[in-house]
């Protein structure tokens, strides 16, 4: 009886194993790989490495010169607090007003190099100015809103005007779907959700940034990956739902935080709002300036597949500086 139960045992153990190596190989056919250990912008072993943490932010650019990953690889300059360089020196000028641009890697210009931004192009415009580009890869609306916050409980910047360089697609990473979560481990290898938020109530339920800890053997089984994925779908799966209520929450905050501090905001969009958006913007009579440019044509990005290149942030600062020219500097609102 017990000779049974052994083999048993045996013969069980050895179809598990059995079967367990069959779904490794068939998802290794399938092209699944297992965990990677850390996206390069967030490994900072890893020359492309630009992102530092940040607890209020969940990340922000490093002060540095960072290098480009993509063709070309040009060196990249960031100050302190996260600004991409908009001149020769980091050095504010107190006796200018100062303008901020919030945004993702879009408007921090990665991919080229700090005079080919639009920000760089727009401060040799306007030098009575001080052009800080805040704008950082991988953000959207919330982590701008949040990176909003941090200059102004900071004080390091005193903004007459900010400016969110806004695209449709920040509504993915604001909610967190999965999709976006998915894309990114840190430099740890771990999965992880930026700051996002869902609304509740009429408000924002705002929830920080939640690195998932790598599973026993997730570095090394197929199978593991794709239970991990499954988990991680079942928590960001559905939140596509909330994107447009969401943006329109997010703007009206950014707007109220801008103005209550003395700043003008505008909109500086990028590429076309969905219907319920753009509807809310018209309705909502916010500061808007339109500079959706045609990204059809290799020649739009660096190396024709890249980010958006120096053709491209030539023609947005010239629509900028349209704006700007029309409209000045924004007199201080602040009680």
């Amino acid at each position: 009886m017990r000779a049974k139960w052994w083999v048993g045992g045996v013969v069980s153990l050895c179809t598990f194993a059995a079967v367990i190596a069959l779904a490794e190989c068939l998802l290794m056919n399938r092209g699944l790989m297992a965990s990677r250990f850390g996206h390069p912008h967030f490994n900072l072993r890893s020359s492309y490495s630009w992102a530092q943490l940040d607890p209020d932010t969940g990340w922000k650019n490093k002060e540095d010169t960072s290098v480009s990953m993509e063709p070309g690889n040009v060196n990249m300059t960031f100050w302190s607090h996260g600004r991409r360089a908009t001149r020769a020196s980091p050095d504010l000028r107190p006796d200018r007003p100062t303008a901020v641009i919030l945004g993702d890697s879009i408007s921090q210009g990665y991919g080229i190099t700090d005079s080919e931004t639009y920000g760089y192009i727009v401060q040799a415009r306007h030098p009575e100015w001080n052009i800080e580009n805040l704008a950082t890869g991988g953000y959207g609306g919330y982590q701008s809103l949040l990176m909003l916050r941090k200059i102004y409980a900071e004080k390091f910047l005193q903004p007459k005007l900010v400016v969110y360089a806004y695209a449709n697609f920040h509504a993915g990473r604001d909610v967190a779907n999965y999709d976006w979560v998915e894309k990114y481990t840190n430099r740890n290898g771990e999965w992880f959700a930026p700051p996002n938020v869902i609304p509740r109530d009429g408000g924002l339920m705002e929830q920080p940034l939640t690195v998932y800890k790598a599973w026993p053997l997730e570095y090394n089984s197929r199978l593991v990956r794709l239970l991990k994925k499954a988990y991680l779908k079942v928590i960001y799966g559905r939140r596509q739902k909330y994107e447009d209520e969401v943006t329109r929450l997010l703007i009206a905050e950014m707007r109220r935080l801008s103005e209550s501090n003395g700043a003008q905001f505008l909109i500086f969009r990028l590429t076309p709002a969905r219907a319920d958006v753009d509807n809310y913007l018209k309705e909502s009579k916010v500061a808007l300036v339109d500079c959706v440019v045609d990204m059809t044509s290799p020649s739009a990005h660096v190396g024709g597949v890249g980010h958006p290149s120096g053709i491209v942030h030539a023609s947005w600062a010239t629509c900028l500086d349209k704006w700007i020219t029309s409209n000045g500097l924004p007199q201080s609102t602040s009680k």
